[in-house]
């Protein structure tokens, strides 16, 4: 059975994009700086496919309590 979720405007705590950006993030900035947008470009997409990639990682966003919700 389907379950529609009603949630308010701005609800980034029950977003699980918001995890995983907020993971990227993260690696982004563990990472070292760079001023070349391309060089920049390239590296979040690359964050973005080994996020992608790992499979458990992405199923662990959604053990969260916030955002449990949407793993029915």
């Amino acid at each position: 059975m389907t379950e529609l979720v009603f949630l308010p405007a701005y609800a980034p705590d029950k977003n699980p994009v918001e995890y995983k950006n907020g993971h990227a993030k993260r690696l982004m900035s563990a990472l070292a700086a760079t001023e070349n947008q391309k060089e920049y470009e390239n590296l979040i997409r690359n964050i973005m496919r080994k996020i992608q990639s790992n499979r458990k990682l992405v199923q662990k966003y959604f053990d969260h309590p916030e955002i449990a919700y949407a793993r029915r």
